[in-house]
């Protein structure tokens, strides 16, 4: 058959005219593959650049360069599966070998090579280079383009963090992009905990580099291309208080958080309480992911529900969570006693119910119906605590707050209405994402999250209205990271 399309009068043309010849055909045969390969029936394109190039650019855009680019993919993976590397066909094997292998991390079609390659990657017969160049760092770059899953994940992490293949070798920015080039179907999220775990375990990796602060830059950018939308960069902005980023790794990530809200300066002033040391980085890392969420819950509800269950699972590997609960609730329970209040469970009649009786001093006794305030930044952890105490103390009430800024603006309410018992955490956040959220006086600047319960309970002892409520300060702080002035 005669090709009557109209091509370019170029080189690049002259090259998608042989493609469009060759692939027409049904029966070729791998030496007409290899010659193009190591550019014997290329135009004469001279020294400069390699043949894979050139056929790059013959493939062309458009519907043509779609069918071109399928096509040639198509017989590359054939001619994979004949073992090249093994039997090194032809004059030039290691030259055949680099251009096949460049022009498949070029190409990008999984459908037509991924199974292909990684069975190359099994047989491990690949060796040699080509003009300095590792042919095994080609089949890496050719594996990483042409992923039709996320099977590779843990490969790409462990080399992101320093840890090369065994046979494929490997730099941490190499597995960045590893995982950057997995595919990603409509139905998931972006790996956002492997991209987090990278950039951490790259950001110190780059702690003595000059010009780190641009290379690290570059890095956040790249994956906020590749994942376009809030989801990455709020999920980000919580993991360098969990993960422990350098603190200038930190302040690069922390100038792309959104300023909506007030969350950059929130994650900024974090930052400096950070720094100046926290004895339960865990547990203040999860107040700064909370206030992320909140924050991303305004802009994109979806999104903040992935946040959410991230969270979740965090509180579960710090040991936060234990079932389906945090064991907070039945903590507070347990230690209303210390307030000389009184918890007595009664045996019943029925078979799988206890009565719980429970008395504040001076104050009604649980059985009536009593007020509890719970100041809870974490939304689960005041879940948690709300159905503890509520589904085991009968006639119990548990009215909720949020922040230190709205603790500070309830405290008349309080004092005209004082409640039976505070439940107070010591780690408090100031405010909820807001476009207006309220100035921070100088104590709550200088004292920070983790001092928040405390500023709380000095304002209530020091207002004769509300110097008298009994008060449960719970914290995960050890008792030598909290001063009392």
């Amino acid at each position: 058959m005669t090709n009557s399309k109209r091509y370019p009068e170029t080189v690049t043309g002259q090259i998608s005219r042989l493609l469009d010849d060759w692939l027409s055909r049904k029966l070729w045969q791998p030496i007409e593959l290899i010659r193009l390969l190591v550019g014997d029936d290329l135009p004469a394109v001279g020294p400069a650049e390699e043949p894979y190039v050139w056929i790059l650019r013959g493939i062309g855009t458009g519907a043509d360069g779609a069918h071109r680019e399928a096509a040639l993919a198509a017989r590359i993976g054939e001619f994979i599966d004949q073992k090249p590397e093994a039997d090194l066909p032809g004059p030039r094997p290691e030259k055949m070998l680099y251009n096949l292998l460049s022009l498949c991390a070029g190409i990008n079609k999984p459908d037509e090579l991924a199974a292909e390659l990684l069975r190359m990657l099994r047989r491990k017969k690949l060796s040699g280079e080509w003009d300095g160049m590792p042919l095994r760092s080609e089949l890496r770059a050719a594996i990483a383009s042409n992923q039709a899953d996320k099977s590779l994940e843990p490969v790409w992490l462990w080399m992101a963090k320093g840890t090369p293949h065994d046979f494929l070798g490997g730099t941490p920015f190499q597995g960045f992009d590893g995982i950057l080039l997995m595919p990603l179907p409509d139905s998931e999220d972006p790996p956002l905990d492997s991209i987090g775990e990278a950039l951490g375990a790259i950001a110190r990796s780059l702690d003595k580099v000059p010009g780190k602060q641009r290379i690290f830059g570059s890095l956040i950018d790249r994956a906020s291309r590749a994942y376009s939308g809030p989801l990455l960069i709020y999920h980000l902005a919580s993991k360098p208080f969990y993960d422990s980023w350098p603190t200038w790794a930190r302040k690069i990530l922390a100038r792309r958080v959104p300023e909506e809200d007030g969350l950059q300066e929130f994650i900024k002033e974090a930052g400096v309480e950070y720094d100046r040391g926290i004895g339960s980085p865990g547990v203040f890392a999860n107040h700064v992911a909370t206030q992320v969420h909140l924050a991303l819950r305004n802009r994109d509800r979806r999104a903040a529900t992935v946040l959410l269950k991230i969270r979740r699972d965090r509180l579960r590997q710090l040991g936060l969570t234990t079932g389906e609960g945090s064991g907070l609730g039945l903590w507070i329970v347990e230690h209303i006693e210390a307030h000389n209040g009184e918890l007595r469970v009664l045996p019943t009649a029925a078979a799988n119910l206890t009565e719980v009786k429970a008395s504040v001093p001076g104050r009604k006794t649980m059985k009536d119906s009593i007020e509890i305030l719970s100041v809870e930044d974490d939304p689960l952890g005041a879940e948690w605590i709300r159905q503890a105490v509520e589904s085991r103390i009968p006639g119990a009430k548990v009215n909720q707050i949020n922040t230190e800024s709205e603790f500070l603006t309830s405290l008349p309410e309080i004092a005209a209405r004082p409640p039976s018992l505070i439940l107070m955490d010591e780690m408090l956040r100031w405010a909820d994402p807001s476009p207006h959220v309220p100035e921070r006086p100088a104590d709550v600047r200088a004292g920070g999250i983790s001092r928040a319960g405390l500023r709380c309970c000095v304002r209530l002892a020091a207002k004769p209205e509300t110097s008298a409520i009994p008060v449960i300060l719970y914290t995960v702080l050890q008792n030598s990271e909290i001063h009392v002035a």
